[in-house]
């Protein structure tokens, strides 16, 4: 079961260098505006490729608004093996409201 994380918590988290955090949305999407520091790892790939990040850290999978990784739940809970799984609560949207930094790569 995953866990929802605000993004004050998810922020911490990270900080402390015990989670990697992965972006389930698509290329396009993750190029034109992810947090800093978040892997991409679309839902389109295949349910045998491997997730990124140290094999001892806890994984925080985010989207655009949270609805995106709540309605893959099930799927994504079963990529984990022995790791520890939370969503960003609000996903990216929640994470620029709350103040957090974001990379926009196209702004001009």
């Amino acid at each position: 079961m995953l866990m929802q994380l605000s993004p004050s918590d998810a922020a911490r988290h990270l900080a402390a260098g015990h989670a990697t955090l992965i972006d389930v949305r698509e290329p396009p999407e993750f190029a034109a505006r992810h947090i800093p520091g978040s892997l991409s790892r679309p839902l389109s790939l295949p349910d045998d490729t491997a997730l990124p990040g140290p094999p001892d850290s806890d994984i925080i999978f985010t989207c655009l608004s949270g609805r995106r990784t709540a309605a893959n739940h099930d799927r994504l809970a079963a990529l984990l093996g022995s790791r520890r799984g939370f969503i960003l609560a609000g996903g990216v949207d929640a994470w620029g409201l709350a103040g957090q930094p974001l990379s926009h790569p196209h702004a001009g």
